[in-house]
């Protein structure tokens, strides 16, 4: 079982004075939401991570050992990224592409066995593309080169799943099949780390969330910890929240013009398909062109979300 920690880690952001240290540890059968606007550092932090950029200071530990020691193969063998966008320099399949994963796995001039074959189309099978198994990666559309790219990373097989946006460009369908994916994942043993704009998907999917303020704080904990009206209305002012497809309760901002939110008790419930709250109508919650009569509203400040 594979463990990613930090000690005093400082991310470097150019121009940026020093934010809070982090004291992560990512351990096995855990989930991570990370959260913040724009512009926070999520990328970079994702990046530090998995080795490619120095931090300003602290350190990185793989298994007790410095990251920045080991050698990337090794590395490679235990920690895996999906970047959230991706330049394809050479025209190669989307089978192709899924066998990039077991390069760690070979030694130099070494050609894929049929075992890393079986592998890879395992992988295409389980992200719903290997019907474009022979397909030009570079004439895919978006959603379908997102779920080759996670595939690669399924048939590289590490502990540790390092994501950017990994719902990027995916239709709710691919959204969901996608994050069940990755609860799998870390059901089986591994560590998943993943960046997210998508606060419904966070509390839905994830144990654990790191929050990443503009001003370069930052906290992090469970999610029913850290997904609290005070901490998202200082995170994204006048977001909008649905705490679970499930849900009954929803949090959005008590009217168009208001800096608060609240929870709204909704009169009945969807068996599925509900993830965003889009706007609030006279007395009509308008979710994904369905619409739930508002029964209760009632300001909530401190109630963790979900609860």
């Amino acid at each position: 079982m594979t463990t990613l920690t930090t000690e005093e880690l400082i991310i470097d952001i150019p121009g940026r004075t020093p934010g809070v240290p982090l004291n992560l540890s990512l351990q096995p059968g855990q989930v991570w939401g990370v959260l913040g606007p724009n512009g926070v550092g999520k990328t970079t932090l994702l990046h530090t991570l998995a080795g490619l950029r120095e931090p300003r200071s602290g350190r990185l530990l793989l298994d007790g050992n410095p990251l920045m020691e080991l050698r990337r193969k090794p590395v490679s063998q235990q920690m895996g990224l999906v970047f959230q966008d991706r330049q394809d320099g050479f025209p190669a399949t989307a089978l192709e592409t899924a066998l990039i994963g077991r390069h760690p796995w070979l030694s130099p001039w070494q050609m894929e066995s049929g075992k890393d074959l079986a592998i890879a189309e395992q992988a295409l099978e389980t992200l719903d593309v290997i019907h474009l198994r022979d397909r030009l990666v570079n004439t895919l559309s978006g959603g379908e080169r997102q779920r080759v790219a996670i595939a690669t990373l399924m048939t590289q097989a590490p502990g540790i799943w390092l994501l950017d946006e990994p719902t990027n460009h995916l239709d709710l369908q691919h959204q969901t099949s996608v994050m069940k994916l990755l609860r799998n994942q870390a059901a089986s043993g591994r560590a998943v780390f993943m960046c997210l704009h998508d606060l419904n998907l966070a509390a839905r999917w994830c144990d654990q969330i790191l929050l990443m303020f503009p001003d370069g704080q930052a906290c992090w904990g469970p999610a029913r910890d850290m997904l609290i009206t005070t901490a998202l209305e200082k995170l994204l002012a006048n977001a909008c929240f649905l705490p679970s497809w499930m849900a009954s309760r929803f949090l959005c901002p008590a009217s168009l013009h208001s800096d608060h939110l609240y929870w709204f008790s909704c009169s009945k419930r969807f068996s599925g398909g509900i993830q965003m709250v889009y706007y609030l109508m006279g007395e009509f919650l308008c979710v994904q062109s369905r619409r739930c009569r508002i029964t209760s509203v009632s300001p909530s400040t401190t109630r963790p979300m979900g609860k």
